[in-house]
């Protein structure tokens, strides 16, 4: 429910559910526990989305060192690191963002997570721009995030941790989710495309 409601634009609703069920899974199975990791990476998600830059990223560097410290496969590290590489551009250090964006997008790319892609690669190309470090490579990656994909909605589908990584996510809660009242963010897409607007597409011999 928490990430319907953070999808539907109702942020501050969706942290107060995800921060309750962080709350009894930490009281519950203890504060490093596995299951912490899908609602510590969604709440670091809800966080980004309401500007809490630095709270995103304590979640999400928690949700990073507790999956890496289990046995579990690799690629479920992307939900983490994804919010984390956001929530350092969200505060300013597009260097820092690189490498966990990178990480993201190596482990997205090797699983053809084609949900995580666009998102990944749009936030790679923005640390890289902003750092100043290959501009080239940054306009690539965001044309790359901004050409249509195979599913259309794919790109501005919510993350839902709870689906892709073991175990319950949340706590207990309203079974209904609610009406969509609110109007739908921009997609992934629809942002990549705007953000090559004003900075220029790839070179046509260099787009591939």
């Amino acid at each position: 429910l928490a990430d319907t409601l953070n999808a539907l634009g109702r942020s501050k609703e969706a942290l107060e559910l995800s921060n309750r069920g962080v709350e009894i899974l930490s009281r519950t199975f203890g504060a490093s526990h596995p299951r912490l990791i899908a609602p510590l990476a969604n709440r670091a998600e809800i966080l980004n989305r309401l500007g809490r830059y630095e709270e995103a990223r304590r979640d999400a560097e928690r949700a990073a060192s507790v999956q890496r410290s289990e046995a579990g496969p690799d690629v479920n590290l992307i939900y983490a690191l994804a919010p984390l590489g956001e929530a350092e551009l969200g505060l300013g250090h597009p260097t820092r963002a690189i490498a966990p964006l990178r990480q993201a997008l190596q482990l997205a790319e090797q699983a053809s997570l084609a949900d995580e892609l666009p998102r990944v690669r749009f936030a790679l190309a923005r640390a890289l721009w902003e750092s100043g470090r290959d501009r080239k490579q940054a306009r690539l990656l965001a044309a790359a995030a901004a050409a249509p994909a195979a599913s259309a909605p794919a790109a501005s589908t919510p993350t839902v941790l709870a689906e892709k990584l073991p175990g319950p996510a949340a706590a207990p809660g309203p079974s209904t989710a609610p009406a969509a009242t609110a109007a739908a963010a921009p997609s992934v897409q629809q942002q990549a495309g705007a953000w090559l607007s004003q900075h220029g597409a790839p070179a046509a011999a260099s787009a591939e």
